[in-house]
């Protein structure tokens, strides 16, 4: 009896050994996942499970790692969207400011007083000037005037807008809405003289030249540019020829001529 007391107080004063303990401390709390060897390393039994309460021994970001490296990359690709977006944005607002401006210079070159819409030419006289000239001297003081780089082109532009189907309608009506019948009975296209020095009459071998007149490439860059652009120099330049032509015809010309035939023949 004294014997087996003796052994019982030997196991349980026995010291355990360092490995010992480290097992029972892992077995302890851990289950059977860890064992220790000979030598006192912790070997782990992964194949054994982890246990509910054993903590990961993998630091929380490093399972985050993947997560948080997709994350970034959603980010530089919005902010790359983004970017690519205001570029766009500015481009585009560039290209509208490009074309305000290309707008607002358009009207300035064209700026004019205002013009009624009307099928009449005669009811429409621009920059403060009466037309048709209805004199040598008024058709003088037109000549200088378009001289003025500033005046010439507002009255091409003027020209240009009065409009027509053909070239020859185009024509009819810018040179009435320029010339009184009694300032183009005195022109031709060539003239027989001087337009300056020639007399006054009407007839056809006192003819001014109404090619040699800066008005008459004022005209024709009018009707080259208004909206019957397929008209050529040369198609107008024919128009205009026809209109001096049959100028004497016109405001009752012909009657006139065949009536004062008649009285000759009376005679």
């Amino acid at each position: 009896m004294a014997g087996s007391q003796k052994r019982n107080h030997s196991i349980e004063d026995e010291e355990p050994s360092p490995s010992r303990k480290r097992q029972a401390l892992f077995t302890g709390f851990h289950g059977s996942n860890y064992t220790s060897n000979s030598s006192g390393t912790i070997v782990i039994h992964p194949e054994m499970g982890m246990h509910p309460q054993m903590p990961s021994l993998i630091h929380p970001n490093v399972h985050n790692l993947a997560h948080s490296s997709a994350v970034n990359d959603d980010i530089s690709a919005s902010l790359s969207s983004l970017y690519m977006l205001s570029q766009q944005m500015i481009a585009a607002q560039s290209d509208t400011n490009v074309k305000i401006d290309s707008v607002l210079s358009s009207i300035q070159e064209k700026e004019i007083l205002v013009i009624p819409q009307t099928d009449d030419p005669h009811n429409i006289s621009p920059l403060h000037l009466n037309l048709p000239v209805h004199s040598i001297e008024e058709l003088e003081v037109l000549e200088r005037r378009i001289l003025q780089k500033e005046f010439k082109s507002k009255l091409s532009l003027h020209i240009s807008m009065i409009g027509g189907g053909t070239t020859k309608d185009v024509i009819n009506r810018a040179m009435s809405f320029v010339l009184s019948h009694e300032v183009a009975v005195l022109f031709n296209w060539k003239g027989r003289s001087s337009w300056k020095t020639a007399r006054s009459d009407s007839s056809s071998e006192n003819k001014r030249a109404f090619s040699d007149l800066k008005l008459c490439q004022v005209i024709i860059k009018a009707v080259m540019t208004s909206a019957l652009r397929s008209a050529t120099a040369a198609d107008i330049e024919v128009a205009m020829k026809m209109w001096l032509r049959n100028a004497p015809d016109r405001c009752g010309g012909r009657q006139r001529r065949a009536l004062a035939k008649k009285l000759k023949e009376t005679d």
